[in-house]
């Protein structure tokens, strides 16, 4: 894996010390009561998969199968189901965060009855979150970092400084729709007009009625998607500064997965002639989904939002080693995977032909499985 891409290789092992190691593991040698304070007997890891903006718990179950099917019975995966569906939407990434904490501690003492809850909190988590859910993964570092026992906090395609798509106003759908007739009749899209007045009511209520005192709380959780909100500074600030809530350092590694299409021709099967028109197309479904013409995405979240960059970001090539970053956080780029199924920028009524979504990839449940097996030293061989 190192191989495919160096700055995976360039994890730091932060976690790889005799001291957490004592902490992460059972020791053979120690007695029967000290034994009787530890859950690791049974498991040694407590793996947390996060599903996106309403979505079910269930998008992460290929990450769960390939999880278990690498460590077996010593890691614990759990998929809190307290996020989904529209609650998601409604509710802040705080109250989420936190939702999430308690229902995995509760399944813990429910699935562990005979260990304290003091030795169930030991336990390292290793949080792994998709789209909204690596912003409720961050916010669980954010907040939560002197309190849990984190050994490692992956992003999948999450728009970790906010999401460009939510800032397009009336203005921008209709210059977008103006633009894209030819590439949506191509692509099959029969009446354009349903999915453009869709649009302009979505724009309308992100950009004017959530924008009014008060009413953001209606949907607090799309809200703090937005770039500039108070949690994309929050996520920012953890992730690029090492800083959690309280201003002190944090040495957590983290692995930031970004995912991009390099090949549009890919998501249609077109005739060769149709193949400029789908390629104009997408020129002007980027401009609309990043707010830049040749912002590279994957399908709804721009590569600059996942890499939690902002605007100054252009050179995708140069993410892998990128100085911004401090020494604990690495990043992988994926190539020609999707973060949803549809074209989510302008109407979820459009479905991709061909392409794979980033979750479900294995080259994605490698990557996941290389990191855990490199930052948490007792699961190595």
């Amino acid at each position: 894996m190192d191989k495919k891409n160096p700055a995976l290789g360039g994890v730091k092992q932060i976690t790889e010390n005799p001291d957490l190691a004592e902490v992460a593991f059972n020791d053979a040698g120690k007695d029967k009561q000290s034994q009787q304070e530890t859950a690791r007997q049974d498991i040694c890891c407590v793996v947390v998969l996060l599903h996106g903006l309403t979505m079910p718990s269930s998008e992460t179950d290929k990450i769960k199968k390939g999880v278990e099917e690498k460590f077996g019975k010593v890691v614990e995966v759990i998929q809190p189901t307290c996020r989904k569906g529209v609650i998601s939407a409604r509710l802040s990434i705080d109250k989420q965060a936190e939702m999430v904490v308690e229902e995995v501690e509760s399944e813990l003492c429910k699935k562990y009855l005979k260990y304290s809850k003091k030795a169930l909190k030991d336990l390292p988590w290793m949080i792994i979150g998709h789209s909204q859910g690596a912003e409720v993964a961050m916010n669980i570092g954010y907040y939560y970092s002197d309190q849990l026992n984190i050994a490692g906090i992956i992003s999948i395609g999450g728009p970790l400084t906010g999401t460009d798509v939510l800032e397009n106003t009336r203005s921008d759908v209709n210059e977008f729709y103006e633009k894209a007739e030819k590439g949506l009749e191509v692509i099959g899209v029969s009446d354009s007009r349903w999915s453009q007045k869709r649009a302009k009511a979505a724009a309308t209520v992100l950009n004017n009625f959530l924008l009014k005192p008060g009413a953001d709380c209606l949907l607090k959780g799309v809200s703090d998607m937005r770039t500039g909100s108070s949690c994309s500074q929050k996520i920012k600030e953890f992730i690029r500064d090492n800083k959690n809530h309280k201003s002190n350092a944090h040495h957590i590694p983290i692995l930031l997965i970004a995912v991009y299409i390099r090949d549009w021709n890919k998501c249609f099967p077109l005739e060769e002639e149709q193949g400029k028109d789908v390629e104009e197309f997408f020129k002007v479904y980027t401009k609309f989904t990043t707010r830049q013409e040749n912002g590279a995405h994957d399908l709804l979240i721009s590569v600059k939002r996942q890499l939690c960059r902002t605007n100054s970001f252009g050179n995708l090539a140069a993410s892998k080693n990128d100085p911004v970053y401090p020494l604990n956080v690495s990043t992988y780029i994926l190539e020609d995977k999707l973060h949803c199924t549809n074209l989510m920028s302008i109407t979820s009524f459009v479905s991709v032909a061909n392409g794979e979504l980033s979750v479900n990839a294995e080259e994605t449940i490698e990557v996941i499985t290389d990191f855990i097996t490199k930052n948490l030293y007792t699961l190595r061989p």
